[in-house]
Order: structure tokens, then C-alpha cells, then sequence
């Protein structure tokens, strides 16, 4: 008796496809379709993807590049990979200094060594990077965040500091408008607050209000006033500062 050929659709599974590969890899994150799959390592409760190499800023730019296909099928993705890249990146940034003088996020000697000299990218040099490679990030801090917007799609990266790395996912539109509405906006990722004297009351019992900063002593029972809150946003972002 002769075998019928097994219908089509039921070889499906078998065939070698973007759709295939996916569901063979444990942890994605899909930038098209903003779909994350974490391994149980990589659980945590922003729910983003967290590169498994110690510079997690690095890989996360080589996946919001490339995709996360071509990280996870990457056999080698080690230190000599990683400098070639980067020795690629100190090219490109000699021809686009007036680029990156504009955005004023880091000096360029500062840059070039540390991708040439250093184990790893600092938050300035990822998103100088970023500002090359003409892509849209937002950086979480707890209730803070700041944005770095390089073009007009709705495609924006949110990165975030899972642990002692940094894990990333594509923003939705709910989320954006979530943290654009609850959140502190950074504006300058070197100086987070500006004077004192450049705010009123008002506002800074706002962003004390945004960073969940208690704004009643809990000694006396009083209201703190517009110094004593001033000094407590300042700290948030020294103890910030010092923790990276």
C-alpha cells in the first residue's frame, strides 16, 4: 500500500523560517511585533530582554540594529567581536564629530577611550552611539527618564537598569504615554536637576511628587520646604550617579 504524502501544513513546523527560529529560541525580544519571551533567568518586572554578556548596553544597541534573530544565532559573541564593532563605532565618530558635538552628551576623547579602552559602554557613550545610528531611546531611572529623539517614527527603545545591567524592550504606545505623564523628564542626562533658583515651588513639589519623594518630615510632621525638597531630588541623583 502506498503512503499518502503528508498534507503541507503539517510539514509547517518543520520548515526553517524567521516564524521557526523564534519559537526555537528561548528568549526574544521581537522589535517588530514588541513580543518578549524571557528565560526564567531573565524575569524581572520591567519584562525586557537583558543581554547575557557583562556589556548588556553594547549588545542592546546590536540588537535594536540587527534584531534579536541575529543575537541569539551569534556563535561568538565575545570581546573580539565586540572590538571590532567598537573600532568601527571610533571611524565613524571621527567623521561625524559635529554630530555628536550637537547633542553635547559626552566629550569625544572621553568616547573614543572608553570604546577603545574600557569593558564596557557607559550610558553616555550608549547613547552617543544611539545618536550615530539615528535611533529613538528612552532611558528608565525608577521615576525618571530621559530622551534621546534622533527621528520621526513611533519606534522608540526603552532601556532600563535591571540589576547591575541593562535590559531593553520596544516601547508601546500606552507605556510611552504612562512614563511621559508619571514620570520625572531628565533634561540633560549629566545634570538631571538644574539650580535651585531655576524652579518655583510649584515645580519642584512636582518632581518631588514624580520621584515619590515623601514631601512631610516625618520628625516634625510639617511640610518640607522648597530647600529641603531641593536637596532630596539632588540626592536621588547623586545616589544614582554613584551606584553606575
Amino acid at each position: 500500500m502506498i503512503q499518502q504524502p503528508l498534507e503541507i501544513n503539517k510539514l509547517s513546523k518543520y520548515i526553517l523560517n524567521e516564524h521557526s527560529m523564534k519559537h526555537a529560541l528561548s528568549a526574544k525580544i521581537d522589535f517588530k511585533k514588541n513580543i518578549f519571551t524571557p528565560k526564567k533567568k531573565f524575569e524581572n518586572k520591567y519584562q525586557v530582554f537583558v543581554p547575557y554578556e557583562m556589556d548588556s548596553l553594547f549588545w542592546i544597541l546590536y540588537i535594536i540594529n540587527n534584531s534579536d534573530i541575529q543575537y541569539e544565532m551569534l556563535e561568538r559573541k565575545g570581546v573580539i567581536m565586540e572590538k571590532s564593532i567598537k573600532i568601527t563605532y571610533i571611524e565613524n565618530i571621527r567623521k561625524e564629530k559635529k554630530l555628536l558635538k550637537q547633542y553635547k552628551l559626552q566629550s569625544l576623547p572621553d568616547l573614543e577611550n572608553n570604546l577603545a579602552n574600557e569593558k564596557a559602554l557607559s550610558l553616555e557613550s550608549f547613547l552617543s552611539l544611539c545618536v550615530l545610528d539615528n535611533l529613538n531611546i528612552r532611558f528608565i531611572y525608577k521615576e525618571a527618564f530621559f530622551d534621546l529623539q534622533m527621528n520621526d517614527s513611533n519606534s522608540v527603545a526603552l532601556i532600563y537598569e535591571v540589576g547591575n545591567k541593562y535590559g531593553v524592550k520596544i516601547a508601546t504606545y500606552k507605556e510611552l504615554n504612562m512614563i511621559t505623564k508619571d514620570f520625572y523628564k531628565i533634561p540633560d542626562i549629566s545634570k538631571p536637576i538644574k539650580g535651585v533658583s531655576s524652579y518655583k515651588l510649584s515645580e519642584i513639589l512636582e518632581i518631588a511628587g514624580k520621584l515619590k519623594i515623601d514631601q512631610t518630615d516625618k520628625k516634625t510632621l510639617k511640610k518640607k520646604n522648597k530647600s529641603q525638597l531641593y536637596e532630596e531630588i539632588k540626592e536621588y541623583f547623586i545616589k544614582k550617579k554613584n551606584e553606575l
